[in-house]
């Protein structure tokens, strides 16, 4: 089958594994803990065979990269982006294509499917949980069309949900929305710039 994961390192794959790690940090839990970050996956090149570029609607589902505390806060971001591409690369066309024959059963059975929780046997402690819009285009200038000024995040009221998103005010920069109990927000920004945690 042709070869699904890019090779390189992503802004988000980097960005994810920082606010990742910060976030774990903040809230001080047992290093033999576990720790997962859920990741919204764009399954659309994914499948086999493709989604025809013509077809209206989103196909994403979840991957869940897992880390113990200790070793997600030891461990280099190689180590972390590592965690996060190996996890992703798993939403394969054959995961996609068992999701979609699951759904189908389900479906001529009447239940409702929902691709929101992680698989059986994650007992981690819930950790962030991430999408993007870092690549979203915006549409050209043109004498009826101005590009929007700003995307703007809807309120997060989930604990460690985070969405990424291209930076009103940098040019070629992101934004971070999260959103993160109160306890948890004087440590998280005093450690997210530091080298340190």
């Amino acid at each position: 089958g042709r070869d699904q994961e890019p090779k390189g390192i992503f802004t988000f794959q980097c960005l994810l594994a920082h606010v990742w790690k910060r976030i774990t940090a903040a809230r001080g839990l047992n290093p033999e803990t576990f720790s997962q970050v859920r990741v919204a996956v764009n399954c659309r090149g994914r499948a086999d065979p493709p989604v025809p570029a013509d077809f209206f609607g989103n196909m994403v589902l979840w991957a869940f990269p897992r880390l113990r505390v200790g070793d997600l806060l030891g461990s280099s971001y190689g180590g972390v982006v590592g965690a996060i591409r190996d996890a992703v690369a798993r939403v394969d066309g054959g995961y996609i294509q068992s999701f979609v024959d699951f759904g189908a059963a389900a479906d001529a059975g009447g239940e409702r499917v929902a691709a929101t929780t992680a698989p059986p046997g994650h007992d981690a402690v819930p950790g962030p949980g991430g999408g993007q819009l870092a690549g979203v285009p915006v549409p050209p200038d043109g004498p009826r069309h101005r590009p929007p000024c700003a995307f703007v995040a809807p309120d997060l009221p989930v604990d460690g949900l985070m969405v990424f998103m291209p930076s009103a005010t940098a040019k070629g920069g992101v934004d971070l929305f999260i959103g993160l109990v109160e306890g948890h927000v004087e440590e998280f920004h005093r450690i997210c710039y530091s080298g340190l945690i």
